[in-house]
């Protein structure tokens, strides 16, 4: 009889092909996160469009996916396993999504949504080993 693979370890070794991939993951993660901005304020003015036209909605799936995309992308570059990009992608595009009606409000919106976004996920980007850590940890207390 096998022992269950506890949850940390089923998520799969943090690192990539060396240090010069994970910086350039860092590089293209924090441009990741200025591009996923500038879509996220991009997506939020289609909303004013849904009732109006069909393809606004559908448009907006679209930034959405292209955003996670990017996240997803840039922080697998950095040495993040799957699961753990999928949890870091989700959770800088939703919060940022959630922030996004009180950016509306800034005189510049955009700017803001940038900023934010780059804030949020600078963490990954700068020590990507501690955020490991702590997203394995977390996994670890809720899947126990």
């Amino acid at each position: 009889m096998s022992l269950p693979v506890p949850a940390a370890e089923a998520l799969g070794p943090f690192g990539g092909p060396g240090q010069i991939a994970e910086d350039l993951g860092r590089v293209a993660f924090v441009a990741a996160l200025g591009t996923t901005g500038v879509i996220e304020r991009i997506q939020y003015r289609l909303r004013e469009k849904e009732a109006k036209t069909w393809w606004a909605s559908n448009s907006r799936d679209v930034l959405n996916a292209a955003a996670f995309g990017v996240l997803w992308i840039a922080s697998g570059m950095i040495g993040f396993p799957g699961p753990l990009c999928l949890l870091i992608s989700a959770t800088v595009l939703v919060l940022l999504n959630v922030l996004q009606a009180e950016i509306e409000r800034t005189r510049h919106a955009t700017i803001l949504s940038v900023t934010v976004a780059v804030l949020l996920g600078l963490p990954v980007a700068i020590v990507p080993r501690a955020v490991d850590a702590a997203l394995r940890e977390a996994v670890t207390f809720l899947f126990r």
